[in-house]
């Protein structure tokens, strides 16, 4: 009985001993399948430092541009964390979230990817959409939208011009695909090329395959390459021949500059300013107000040229105002 009783207790002891080990087996696999913590300690910094420490610390790959995280901070994070929690902390008022791949990487930005997870209980930020401004055009001689005129053309508003600074068709050529501009060593003419097509002779007196139109009057000889452009409502370029609207003999397209129109409040500009590579000063000027039931617009421009004045009359909504030019 002795010997039985001792061989049932070994019995019960090796049972007991077997769910042990069993039950330490389970629990090793629990942790090793559950959410690592991490000890992390981050002051407030700039973000994209913060981050990196992130990354280095849980072994996580975190991704990110520079432009999203440039000028922002980095919440302050003291404990264990494990990379999501970090993650939605570290990013909290900053405007960005964190979204873990099917790769298994974390990408921080700002917006929803149709492919990423919610980190944790990090908030999915709505897709925003960013509205194009609508640019009214005058290619067919109406006012429409751009997006509207069966023709291939390209504009930019006065908003767009005096943003990039345009103030040369050198220039606008820079934003508008396909138009190549370029001036000749002499003192005048250049070329002018849209869509391979131009004349390829930089010479001032002979027509250019893509005609320059300036407020209703077209300029085709290679000097108006030179023309300074100040004060303009908008840029249009269309693309292809447009005898049909324009009545001018150009196979390459048009480069319509539009002159703003006075309004119906008074408004002053003036703008001053030095080139160090021509070593030249230019000052550029504008005055627009009403005029009893009409308005007017002068603008002026000083350069080592003469002093170029033009006035712009008309209603404020008029549609084809009378426009004249002095130079002096």
């Amino acid at each position: 009985m002795a010997i039985k009783a001792s061989k049932r207790i070994c019995a019960q002891a090796g049972l007991l001993l077997g769910a042990a080990v069993l039950t330490t087996a389970t629990t090793g696999t629990a942790t090793a399948r559950g959410v690592q913590m991490v000890s992390i300690n981050i002051p407030v910094q700039p973000l994209a430092a913060s981050l990196t420490q992130i990354g280095r610390a849980t072994s996580a790959e975190i991704i990110f541009t520079a432009s999203d995280v440039r000028s922002r901070q980095g919440q302050a994070l003291r404990g264990s964390y494990s990379t999501e929690q970090a993650l939605s902390l570290v990013l909290q008022g900053t405007g960005l979230i964190a979204r873990r791949t099917p790769q298994g990487a974390y990408l921080v930005q700002a917006g929803a990817t149709e492919q990423a997870e919610p980190v944790g209980n990090a908030p999915a930020e709505p897709v925003t959409e960013k509205g194009v401004s609508e640019i009214i055009v005058t290619a067919r001689k109406r006012d429409e939208r751009a997006v509207d005129v069966p023709v291939a053309i390209s504009a930019l508003s006065g908003a767009d011009l005096e943003r990039y600074a345009t103030n040369s068709l050198t220039a606008i050529s820079e934003r508008i695909p396909q138009l190549v501009i370029g001036e000749s060593t002499n003192q005048t003419g250049g070329s002018i090329n849209l869509r391979g097509i131009g004349a390829g002779l930089a010479n001032p007196s002979t027509e250019q395959a893509v005609t320059l139109n300036i407020d209703g009057i077209p300029i085709s000889y290679g000097n108006a390459v030179r023309l300074g452009q100040f004060d303009l409502q908008r840029v249009e370029v269309l693309k292809g021949p447009q005898a049909l609207f324009y009545g001018k003999n150009s196979p390459g397209g048009i480069i319509s500059l539009i002159s703003a129109d006075p309004g119906s409040t008074f408004d002053a500009r003036l703008r001053t300013g030095y080139e160090f590579a021509a070593n030249q000063r230019f000052a550029e000027g504008i005055v627009s107000g009403p005029l009893s039931r009409s308005a007017a617009r002068a603008r002026c421009t000083k350069s080592p040229m003469p002093w170029n004045i033009s006035f712009r009359t008309g209603p404020p909504s008029s549609a084809a105002p009378t426009s004249w030019s002095m130079a002096g």
